[in-house]
């Protein structure tokens, strides 16, 4: 089914979501939900898709433990965890199907996950790490302890650096694209934790909706290197926002809840993420359509389901994240049905 969706639909869907246009206000995009089951367990979560319909996440297993998987063609992958760990997540797929992310036992280890194998890709220098990105050029981001406290790295060709601060004391890197622009957030000299854009050796601060003094948070960028992820607001709260050639606009939120967030963007400009009442807590799965924002539950077909999350997006328009299915935490693929 997968198949057919991406077959038939990539290229119209990629283009009507470039502008704004009635025709899609009226009748916007309507969405199947897919189930992608658990490993066993009672949970689990979808986080990355690539453009082949390959998902990563974790899930719960028989014994209860969190596991990354890899989703295909309707089969879920225990991918296991680092040799003495107890559990693992999947954070990112890349074109390829390698998969990174962490896996611990008291102490986080980043792993790549390529052709049935996952190994440890090592750390800054004090023992901890998580890879949250990766690209089809191999390359990977995330974050690890130094003595200098928590840096922003990127690895590759087996050597991790570090990509420094904002003039903070800690960075954090959460995705790359395949010309090997970063985006995360990284504290400034005030001590305020601001979105980023890595790119040749320069981190740019992408500031926030509030001025030098308000938080924000790089999620995802796109091959165009439009950036989006989350920002403080003046009014309070906190708003998903696109930046764009120094321009970051915040996308607004759904059903009046005082946070939302932007977690992915595709290379159409198609935004996912998520809006809640309180920060950290479950809410709502949204959707940008042509620059409109939508609460993704009102665009889906879904008996049972309660969409919580929309975790990430591929340029065919699949989207993935996790909700609730009569009560139980599920993972969900949410295909983009004909107009």
């Amino acid at each position: 089914m997968q198949s057919y969706f991406r077959s038939t639909l990539s290229a119209l869907v990629l283009a009507s979501s470039l502008a704004v246009s009635p025709a899609l206000a009226q009748t916007p995009t309507q969405y199947q939900i897919i189930d992608l089951g658990t490993l066993g367990g009672t949970q689990s979560f979808a986080r990355s898709i690539n453009n082949q319909g390959q998902i990563t996440g974790n899930a719960r297993t028989s014994g209860n433990q969190l596991h990354a998987f890899l989703w295909e063609n309707g089969v879920m992958t225990d991918l296991g965890t680092l040799p003495g760990h107890s559990f693992s997540r999947g954070y990112s797929i890349n074109e390829k199907g390698q998969i990174v992310g962490e896996s611990d036992n008291n102490q986080s280890q980043a792993f790549l996950w390529s052709d049935g194998t996952m190994t440890n890709i090592g750390n800054l220098g004090l023992g901890t790490a998580v890879a949250h990105g990766n690209n089809a050029r191999g390359q990977i981001v995330g974050a690890s302890s130094t003595v200098a406290g928590l840096r922003a790295f990127l690895w590759e060709r087996g050597e991790m650096v570090s990509l420094g601060t904002l003039g903070g004391n800690s960075s954090r890197a959460w995705a790359i694209n395949n010309a090997g622009a970063i985006v995360g957030l990284a504290r400034n000299t005030h001590g305020v934790s601001h979105a980023f854009l890595w790119q040749r050796g320069t981190m740019q601060d992408l500031g926030s909706l509030a001025g030098e003094s308000g938080f924000s948070e790089a999620f995802s960028l796109n091959a165009a290197g439009a950036v989006v992820g989350r920002s403080a607001i003046p009014e309070g709260g906190q708003r998903a926002f696109l930046w764009w050639r120094g321009v970051m606009t915040n996308l607004g939120t759904v059903n009046e809840l005082r946070f939302s967030r932007a977690n992915a963007i595709n290379n159409s400009r198609t935004i996912v993420g998520a809006a809640s009442r309180f920060e950290g807590f479950s809410g709502t799965a949204v959707v940008w359509l042509a620059g409109q924002i939508f609460d993704l539950n009102t665009l889906a077909s879904a008996p049972g389901w309660v969409l919580t999350s929309a975790e990430g997006i591929n340029d065919a328009g699949e989207i993935v994240g996790f909700g609730t299915l009569n009560g139980q935490t599920r993972a969900f693929l949410a295909l983009p049905a004909v107009q």
